[in-house]
């Protein structure tokens, strides 16, 4: 057995959110980009507005691995745009990672992301994917 059969893939859901903003919110500020020159109480206060815009926007696909066995322990997730096939974040457990598991989640149609870390730089390249900050939901 290995580990992609402990794996099952189901919709993000309220209870989920809590920890999209923990390691969405960390992974942007520790995650090697400029937002790390923002004073962190700064950041972590005024971006998380805008973590709550793109959770709350009716156009946000919000996709989970999570495992089989208790489905409420992430793995990794993807946050998506339906209207723009963008990514805005996806995050993956540092033992999980490697195996599939965001690839598995994010559809081939994606042709922007929102938010860039070096990984995802890196992957932006690769796949040849434009970075687009303005594609992040407006506040309605």
């Amino acid at each position: 057995m290995n580990k992609t059969d402990l794996v099952a893939i189901r919709e993000g859901t309220e209870e989920d959110r809590n920890f999209v903003y923990a390691t969405m919110l960390r992974g942007l500020y520790y995650g090697e980009t400029h937002f790390s020159e923002i004073p962190k109480q700064t950041f972590m206060e005024n971006y998380h507005n805008v973590v709550s815009r793109i959770l709350q926007s009716p156009d946000t696909i919000f996709r989970v691995s999570c495992l089989k066995e208790d489905p409420e322990v992430i793995l990794a997730y993807v946050l998506l745009s339906r209207r723009s096939d963008a990514i805005h974040f996806s995050f993956c457990k540092k033992a999980w990672r490697n195996i599939g598991l965001v690839k598995s989640l994010v559809p081939r149609s994606i042709t922007s992301a929102t938010h860039l870390t070096k990984v995802g730089l890196s992957l932006c390249r690769r796949k040849n994917i434009l970075y687009n900050p303005f594609l992040i939901p407006e506040i309605k």
